[in-house]
């Protein structure tokens, strides 16, 4: 699987515009880790990773969560997860990266209720043109309309299904800090 540079322009924009307001690097929280996690890793970003692998955890930095799959939900053991998140309560993230788990990530708004205590400043679903991912979007940017519609600055959908999926489709919903108007 190749990564898709545009999706690493968009968190590099998010980066330098964050730094007009704040010197630390660009903090992602991200559900799945990979490939992708090593780049971000290496351009120094501050990356904390959901990882269901142990395989996978642990690879690439120091922060993660191993939080294997519930077999009836299909999704993150909920239980564990919210164990791991208490170590980042209240913390604000730059982005909330979507790219896990390995199946059932539409089953994240089932789960909302477990970021609660993390605040997010944008949302990026990776592999948008799988069907359950799609789904996943069509409901996170209704709900995010609904509750937030007054804070949302940028929507951002990008998807090239060109051949075998040679880039990864992704989209991204970034909200203004409250006291900012457009």
């Amino acid at each position: 699987m190749m990564i898709n540079p545009k999706f690493f322009n968009l968190l590099e924009s998010i980066a330098k515009q964050g730094k007009r307001v704040r010197e630390r690097p660009l903090s992602i929280f991200e559900l799945g880790s990979g490939y992708g996690t090593n780049i971000m890793c290496e351009e120094g970003y501050d990356v904390v990773s959901v990882e269901e692998s142990s395989e996978w955890a642990f690879r690439y930095h120091d922060n993660y969560i191993l939080c294997p799959i519930d077999k009836e939900t299909e999704w993150y053991d909920r239980e564990i997860l919210k164990e791991g998140m208490k170590k980042y309560k209240d913390r604000t993230f730059d982005v909330l990266l979507v790219d896990g788990p390995s199946s059932a990530r539409d089953r994240l708004l089932e789960n909302l209720d477990l970021f609660s205590a993390l605040s997010f400043n944008t949302l990026v679903v990776d592999d948008v043109d799988r069907p359950g991912e799609m789904k996943l979007v069509t409901a996170m940017v209704n709900h995010l309309y609904k509750q937030y519609k007054d804070q949302i600055d940028l929507v951002v959908i990008h998807s090239d299904s060109i051949g075998a999926n040679l880039l990864n489709p992704f989209i991204a919903v970034r909200t203004r800090p409250k006291n900012k108007k457009k």
